[in-house]
């Protein structure tokens, strides 16, 4: 019996599966394998966002005034120090395996309770933690140990962003591949595993721009059930990180331009009034969500982990200079592009664990490829728009990591990192989606997987002595 007699049928079934079922395999096999090898606490800022999601399951929503912190566990501190402390920004050290088994030891005991700062994350919203929220209960309703809370938390995070991307890959009218291969790179992959809302960020952005294409394609206005879906939509991207609320003005871009239902003249059609009072409602509620949060937190004092840091001067200066502030802007997005991309692509860990340059050629080819092999029928207006809104989105990050991450009289803007820009694919691909070829798409799946052991092998090296 030949190879092709072997291998064909098994080749034609995979090719035959559909992204959103080829994206729950692979993303659950290498995610719960990437939530397993990592060491506790080596994701950006994991030990702070542990701490922040178990304040919430406390029902502290919003923490002490003028402190950013909260009394918890004594354990939680415990735990840090305990199975990897000092591993981050270090590759040469490596976890020890019988640091963690030693570690299971460590009871929750949640009546002995100190204060615990959060870090930088003290006022991040409580709507993105809800899977690990949800996981922090049952592990203290279980009576788990706090290590086996904090890989369930890991795991529920994943559960969140698999379910929430599988949903946006199975209701994208388009551009299925690329969500897919968008989503398994190992960045996002990495930070669903973890205990960083990221994944949750991510999934709640890649269903909100699949529904919205999907409005936006369709004959027909939407119904008010879906007006109401997008008003949801819009309110949880406010209240995720603050400038993921420009997103929301994807709605102008795509909806607005819709005729009115009925209208067959060219000559007659035009937005209909409707249309607008319903997309200024759902800006408006994620403004509005956006503001109360941001002064429900006025008094945490998030500046003090970075010295030289007044966002109030900043903007003063900024707008004092337009011209000079965007030559800043140019400059650090030309200088800091590429490692930007290469972070989105993937460097794991504490920004520390580098991929193979192999990896991040065939990953950003795969991307580039897929966005334009799975394409919309889009007009050229609406692509520009789209291509636009993107770069006024990747601008705005810059600038808001200017005001409130770089200090005062720096000549770059600091604290730029490639996963800050993950949310914002989807309107890179509806830009730049022209052409259909699915023959091509369907071989995409198959290349991911040899990459992402690729990527498994980096962080068991990076982590691991063999």
């Amino acid at each position: 019996m030949s190879m092709k007699e072997v291998f064909g049928p098994v080749i034609r079934f995979f090719r035959s599966l559909r992204p959103e079922l080829w994206f729950l395999v692979l993303g659950t096999l290498f995610g719960s394998a990437m939530a397993v090898v990592t060491p506790p606490f080596q994701a950006p800022d994991e030990a702070n966002h542990f701490n922040r999601a178990y304040s919430i399951s406390q029902g502290q929503i919003v923490l002490g005034k003028d402190t950013g912190g909260a009394f918890m566990p004594k354990s939680l501190q415990s735990l840090f120090f305990a199975v990897s402390e000092g591993l981050q920004f270090h590759p040469e050290r490596k976890q020890d395996p019988k640091r963690l088994v030693q570690a299971f030891r460590i009871p929750l005991r949640q009546n002995e309770k100190i204060f615990i700062l959060t870090g930088t994350v003290a006022a991040y919203s409580p709507v993105i933690y809800a899977p690990h929220v949800t996981a922090i209960l049952l592990g203290r309703l279980l009576n788990l140990p706090l290590l086996a809370i904090f890989y369930l938390v890991r795991l529920f995070s994943l559960l969140a962003w698999l379910l929430l991307t599988a949903a946006a890959i199975r209701v994208a009218p388009y551009g299925k591949i690329f969500l897919l291969t968008a989503s398994l790179m190992p960045m996002p992959l990495f930070l669903a595993a973890s205990c960083s809302p990221d994944g949750t960020i991510l999934g709640v952005s890649a269903l909100f721009f699949a529904f919205l294409f999907r409005l936006a394609l369709r004959p027909a206005l939407p119904s008010r059930g879906e007006w109401l879906l997008l008003a949801l939509f819009c309110g949880v991207l406010a209240l995720c990180k603050s400038l993921y609320i420009l997103l929301a003005a994807s709605l102008v871009v795509l909806l607005l331009p819709k005729p009115r239902e009925g209208v067959k003249e060219p000559r007659e059609r035009g937005f209909s009034a409707g249309t607008l009072r319903n997309i200024l409602l759902c800006l408006g509620l994620a403004l509005a969500l956006f503001c109360l949060w941001a002064w429900m937190n006025r008094n945490i004092p998030l500046y003090r982990y970075v010295p030289q840091i007044d966002p109030s001067l900043q903007l003063r200066r900024a707008l004092a200079d337009p011209s000079g502030t965007l030559r800043l802007l140019f400059l650090s997005l030309w200088e800091q592009g590429l490692g930007a991309l290469r972070q989105m692509v993937g460097v794991l860990g504490w920004v520390d664990t580098v991929l193979p340059m192999t990896a991040y050629i065939a990953y950003s080819l795969l991307l580039l490829g897929s966005a334009i092999l799975d394409g919309n029928t889009f007009s050229l207006s609406v692509r520009l728009t789209l291509a636009l809104l993107f770069a006024g989105t990747l601008l705005a990050v810059f600038f808001g990591l200017y005001l409130v991450w770089t200090p005062l009289g720096w000549g770059r803007v600091v604290g730029v990192q490639g996963r800050y820009f993950l949310p914002m694919l989807p309107l890179l691909g509806g830009a730049i989606g022209f052409f259909r070829c699915e023959r091509v798409c369907r071989w995409i799946p198959f290349l991911l997987i040899p990459l992402l052991f690729m990527a498994m092998k980096s962080l068991m090296l990076r982590y691991y002595a063999f």
